[in-house]
Formats: C-alpha cells, sequence, structure tokens
C-alpha cells in the first residue's frame, strides 16, 4: 500500500462536509445565543437556565467558525486539531443522547439534525481525520513560529484541569451539578462536560505541538468561545449562586483562558509578522544589491 503524499493538502470531500456543517450549526448557534430562554422551540430538546443554553451557543459560534477555516484553508495541519478536539465531543454527545433520549423533541426537524450531527457524523469525521492525517508533512516552515515552552506547559496544566472537570460531569453530573455556579439538571451537565473535553484535547494536545501554524486557529477558535462565554455570565449573572465558590472559580478560570489564548496569539502572531517582513525586506533587497553590483 502506497504511503500518501505529505503535500499538507485538505480533501476536498472534508471541506465540502464542513462547509454544510458550518451551514447546519449557524441557526442554532444564533438561537441558543440569542435567545436561550426558547430552547423548547428552537432547539432539539429544552436547556433551561439561558446560561447553559447559552455556554452550548457559545461553543457552536465558535464551531461555525472553525468549521468555515477547515472548509477553506489551504494546508491540513492548519485545521487538523479541529478536527481532533471535534470527534469525541460529537460521539460522547451521542452516547448521552441515547441515555436520555427521552428528553429530546422527537417528531421535529431539530431532532434529525441533532441525530445527524451527534451519530452520522462521528464515523465520518473519524474517516476524514483518518484519510487526511498522512498528509501532514510534520515539518517546520522556514517561517515557522516555535510555540514557546512556557506556553506549552501552561496549556498542559489547564488542559488536564479542564478535562476533569468535564469528565466529572459526565460521570456524576447530579453530584458536580450540586456545586455548579449555576442550576442544571443531569442532561445539560453531561452535555456541558462534552464540550469541556474539546478544549481540553487541544491544550493537551497543544502542549506537544511547537508549530505555531498548527494552533493558530485553535488559538482564534478559544479566543471566540471565551468571549462568548464570559458575554453569557454577564447577560445571566443573576443565575449564578454567588454564594458558591465554584462560581469564582469559573469566573476566574474563564477569564485566565481567555487572557491566556489572547496573550499567546498576539505575541506569537506579532513574531510570524516579523518573519515575514524579514523575508520581504530580503527579498527586495537582493535586487537592489544585483543592480549596484552591474553599475
Amino acid at each position: 500500500m502506497n504511503s500518501p503524499v505529505r503535500d499538507d493538502s485538505i480533501l476536498p470531500v472534508t471541506r465540502v462536509v464542513h462547509g454544510a456543517l458550518a451551514l447546519v450549526v449557524a441557526p442554532f448557534a444564533w438561537a441558543l445565543t440569542l435567545h436561550p430562554d426558547r430552547t423548547a422551540e428552537n432547539f432539539s430538546w429544552p436547556i433551561g437556565p439561558t446560561m447553559s443554553a447559552m455556554f452550548f451557543g457559545a461553543l457552536y459560534a465558535a464551531v461555525v467558525f472553525g468549521y468555515l477555516r477547515v472548509a477553506f484553508s489551504r494546508r491540513w495541519h492548519e485545521v487538523a486539531l479541529v478536527l481532533f478536539a471535534t470527534l469525541p465531543v460529537l460521539a460522547l454527545l451521542g452516547l448521552v443522547s441515547i441515555l436520555h433520549w427521552e428528553k429530546f423533541a422527537h417528531g421535529t426537524v431539530r431532532i434529525w439534525v441533532w441525530i445527524t450531527a451527534y451519530f452520522v457524523f462521528p464515523p465520518v469525521l473519524l474517516a476524514m481525520i483518518l484519510l487526511n492525517r498522512g498528509r501532514d508533512p510534520r515539518t517546520h516552515e522556514p517561517l515557522e513560529v516555535e510555540v514557546p515552552a512556557s506556553v506549552r506547559h501552561t496549556t498542559l496544566v489547564l488542559g488536564i484541569l479542564v478535562g476533569l472537570v468535564g469528565l466529572g460531569l459526565l460521570v456524576a453530573p447530579v453530584r458536580v451539578a450540586g456545586i455548579w455556579p449555576w442550576t442544571m439538571k443531569p442532561l445539560a451537565a453531561q452535555a456541558i462536560g462534552c464540550l469541556l473535553l474539546a478544549p481540553a484535547v487541544v491544550q493537551l494536545v497543544a502542549a506537544r505541538e511547537r508549530r505555531w501554524s498548527a494552533l493558530r486557529l485553535p488559538t482564534q477558535i478559544a479566543i471566540l468561545w471565551f468571549t462568548f462565554v464570559l458575554a453569557a455570565v454577564a447577560r445571566a449573572w443573576p443565575e449564578f449562586d454567588r454564594a458558591r465558590p465554584s462560581t469564582w472559580v469559573f469566573l476566574v478560570f474563564i477569564a485566565l483562558e481567555w487572557i491566556l489564548a489572547v496573550a499567546t496569539y498576539f505575541v506569537l502572531e506579532a513574531r510570524r509578522q516579523r518573519a515575514a517582513n524579514l523575508v520581504t525586506d530580503g527579498e527586495r533587497a537582493v535586487p537592489a544589491e544585483m543592480g549596484a553590483a552591474r553599475s
């Protein structure tokens, strides 16, 4: 069997599927973010209170951006982590759906969208990952910016913490919901636990990934998600139990994640731009030197 060509290309089927998914997810992101009090009408199952709905909507909004980037990006290694982080979330949400099947809006278009997303798409996504992953050259480009070890170590710690919280919500939803900043029922608790595995996977993989080009898109998605979550907190602040320490831990943690993502993005983007400028200046200097030599 021939080895795949490591040309860093994205297969057309991967582009088409993610472009279509972005169009499907966008209405739900809009509905959950702007109308979180109407989930019984505009979502596959009723979510309450509004903070839980907006937490979902925040991720959906960031995912729409990520899927569009997968559809239109040029290189596989720049978007691969988006697919790797999405797969466990979708697969586990499918399992959670089976456990709470009676709570879903059966007989509606919304439930068929949910079934497609969380039962049909996971094996398709796995196939796309397996088909594309061999195309990553796994090499540093001439202008590649390396992610500092301090950033990678910090993301590792944060990834472990987020992963533990996500697993706690999945395995013991009632117990963890009892100390959560806002009221959650078991289905919402387990679903949010699934969502938290996405940043956990990204941060655990990022701890070993040195190429900024491979982490640039996941960082942009993280900034969007945490920005929407912070906006949701401001909007749903009366729903938080301010007597619980978890409320303040949650706020501090989300703020730290946002600050780390924003700081990392702007610092490493500045380095990338400086490297590009040096190359551009060098290309301009060469003709000038050649002209001087001829004279």
